[in-house]
């Protein structure tokens, strides 16, 4: 989808037209909450729901985040291939972890972090939840660190 209506004046066709574009594809795809979505005004930060018209509104006054050119609050995929077996997550971030303690000097870690080693190591392959196939438990806890160190 062309998101250079994001950059458009506020009050020309191009960048009204991009909004109301914008919000079907967010009805389409994003989840829903109430019959509220996220809303990616500067000051709402994709932080707050909002309905669909408070958004129109938010967004017609005051505009987008400027670089919010993935919409991934409102239902675009990554561009990250899908897992589709836990065994190649629990390979892939096994090698991951390895890197990583190797550069903290394997050894050394493991004395003296044996315990937070194993857990790590069982988180690799633990899966999220009963039944899911597609991802473990470490990824997705790392991902929420990094969200709160980057968003406070």
């Amino acid at each position: 989808m062309n998101r250079s209506w994001m950059k458009a004046s506020h009050i020309s066709d191009k960048y009204e037209n991009g909004v109301e574009q914008f919000l079907q594809f967010t009805e389409r795809n994003a989840p829903c909450l109430c019959g509220k979505f996220f809303c990616p005004y500067v000051k709402c930060g994709n932080g707050r729901h909002q309905s669909i018209n408070d958004i129109r509104s938010h967004l017609m006054c005051h505009g987008i985040i400027p670089n919010y050119t993935k919409w991934i609050w409102h239902g675009e995929l990554s561009d990250k291939p899908s897992v589709s077996h836990t065994e190649s997550v629990d390979v892939d971030m096994r090698y991951h972890i390895e890197d990583m303690i190797r550069d903290l000097g394997q050894d050394e870690f493991q004395q003296a972090h044996a315990p937070l080693y194993v857990k790590i190591e069982n988180d690799s392959k633990k899966p999220l939840y009963y039944g899911c196939t597609a991802f473990t438990r470490l990824p997705v806890v790392l991902a929420l660190v990094y969200l709160k160190a980057k968003f406070g």
